[in-house]
This record gives structure tokens, C-alpha cells and sequence, in this order.
């Protein structure tokens, strides 16, 4: 049972060192369209920026780039919001950054599981 957890674990390390595709536009339509932004190979990570006014959505980008740094600077409804996500076309989603953090808070419980069981 430890092996099946480490190799999982493996996997899941290898695949966020993978090339990516990413979504591509500096002005994406909003709500976005993904047939209308183009298609990015050998990413890093994936990016969405967005800018808000009085709590509406005014301006958004998609891309990829080496590195990333998740920034929420909305306040009072205004601001710029910064998200990355690790898989291949995340960021065809706003809440990409949401779902990373979830699916890896849900990988980590179920290998802590694995391993305590297997110990026992």
C-alpha cells in the first residue's frame, strides 16, 4: 500500500512538470468563449487576470508564463484578480486556482488515508 502511495504521488509531481496547453487571449470575450482564444503549447503554468469595476467584470486575459503568483486585489468591488492552475486548458475556468487547491487538499487526505491504513 506505501508503494501505490508513493507512486501516486510520483505521478501527480510528474504531471504538474509537464508542458501544458493554456488558453491564449489578452481580451477574451466575457463571459469567455474558449473558441475564441487561441491555444498555447509547452506552458509552465497557466494564467487568468482579470480587472473588475463597481463588482462587474470589465477586462480579462488568459495566458501561460514560467511562474505565477495568485494575487485577489479586488476590494469594494474594484481591483485585479490573478489565479494559476497546473492542468492542461485550466484556465479555460475562473475559478482555476479554486479547483487546484481542491483537488490537492483531496489528494493529500486520501494518501495520508492510504498510508496510516497501510501502517497498521
Amino acid at each position: 500500500m506505501i508503494i501505490l502511495a508513493v507512486l501516486s504521488l510520483l505521478v501527480v509531481s510528474f504531471s504538474t512538470v509537464n508542458s501544458l496547453k493554456c488558453y491564449n487571449c489578452s481580451s477574451c470575450p466575457i463571459p469567455f468563449n474558449a473558441s475564441a482564444a487561441g491555444i498555447t503549447d509547452n506552458c509552465d503554468i497557466c494564467v487568468i487576470k482579470q480587472v473588475y469595476s463597481d463588482k462587474v467584470l470589465k477586462f480579462e486575459s488568459r495566458s501561460c508564463g514560467p511562474t505565477c503568483e495568485a494575487v485577489n486585489m479586488v476590494s469594494g468591488g474594484n481591483g485585479t484578480r490573478t489565479d494559476c492552475c497546473y492542468s492542461d486548458l485550466c484556465n479555460g475556468n475562473s475559478n482555476s486556482s479554486i479547483k487546484f487547491v481542491t483537488n490537492s487538499v483531496t489528494l493529500i487526505l486520501m494518501l495520508t488515508w492510504v498510508l496510516f491504513k497501510g501502517g497498521s
